[in-house]
C-alpha cells in the first residue's frame, strides 16, 4: 500500500520590536530540530507559514529543504475571519495562531498534518505520526483556570471536574480534520473575544488561559 501523505506546519507571528529575535531564534531552534529529525524531505515535508511585512530570506537561505509561505499580517488576517478582532490581536499577541495557520490547507490532500509551535522540539515528530490514532490528537496541559466552568455553563457545553486545557504547542490531524478546524478558527476568535466581554471570566486571567480556553470551548 502506498505510504500516507503527511506534512509538518510551523507558523511564525512576527512580533517586531524587541521580541523579534527572541522569536526568531524559537523558530530557528524547531527548524533545526525538525533537519535532525530528517524532516523536510518529500516523505516528510515542512511548510512554514510566516506572517509579518518582511520576507524570511535569511531562514529561506538557512532551510532550502523547507517551503515557506509568506501571508499578510496576522491582524488582517483574524479580522478577516472575525471582524472586530484585529485591533485586539495587535494589542494582546497572536492568539490563536495554531488554528488560523490552517486556512492555508484548506485545499491541500493529506492524511495526515502535525503542528508544531516555534519553540517546540520536532526531534519525535517521525515517532508523533506513528503513534495517534484519533483524527485529532492534543496534547494535555494544565487543568481548567480558575473561573472556567462559569464560562462553559454559559455557553452550554460539558463541564466536569479534572478537566485539561489541550496544549496548543503540538497537534496531530488526520482525514482532513484540520479543515474542520480551520472553519472554527473564527468561532474560537470569537469566544476569545467574548471572554474580555459577556462571558464570566477573571479579568486577571493570563492571556495563555484565555488563548486555550477559547480553544477548548471551540474544540467542545
Amino acid at each position: 500500500c502506498s505510504s500516507p501523505r503527511r506534512c509538518i506546519l510551523v507558523d511564525f507571528v512576527d512580533p517586531g520590536g524587541a521580541e523579534r529575535q527572541v522569536s526568531v531564534s524559537q523558530l530557528y531552534g524547531t527548524l533545526l530540530s525538525l533537519r535532525l529529525a530528517q524532516c523536510g524531505n518529500s516523505e516528510l515535508p515542512v511548510l512554514v507559514v510566516w506572517y509579518g511585512p518582511d520576507s524570511p530570506s535569511e531562514l529561506e537561505s538557512s532551510f532550502p529543504e523547507f517551503s515557506f509561505v509568506v501571508r499578510r499580517s496576522y491582524a488582517e488576517e483574524v479580522n478577516r475571519l472575525a471582524p472586530g478582532s484585529g485591533a485586539w490581536v495587535r494589542a494582546r499577541g497572536p492568539v490563536l495562531s495554531a488554528f488560523v495557520s490552517l486556512q492555508a490547507f484548506s485545499l491541500v490532500e493529506l492524511d495526515q498534518l502535525l503542528y508544531l509551535r516555534p519553540g517546540t522540539d520536532g526531534q519525535g515528530a517521525r515517532a508523533i505520526f506513528e503513534s495517534q490514532a484519533a483524527d485529532a490528537s492534543f496534547e494535555l496541559a494544565g487543568l481548567l483556570p480558575p473561573g472556567s466552568e462559569a464560562v462553559l455553563q454559559a455557553l452550554s457545553l460539558p463541564c466536569c471536574s479534572g478537566q485539561r486545557l489541550p496544549s496548543l504547542r503540538a497537534f496531530l490531524l488526520k482525514r482532513r480534520e484540520w479543515v474542520k478546524l480551520s472553519y472554527w478558527a473564527s468561532e474560537m476568535l470569537q469566544l476569545w473575544l467574548r471572554l474580555f466581554a459577556d462571558l464570566p471570566f477573571p479579568v486577571e486571567a493570563s492571556e495563555e488561559s484565555r488563548e486555550a480556553l477559547a480553544a477548548h470551548c471551540g474544540l467542545a
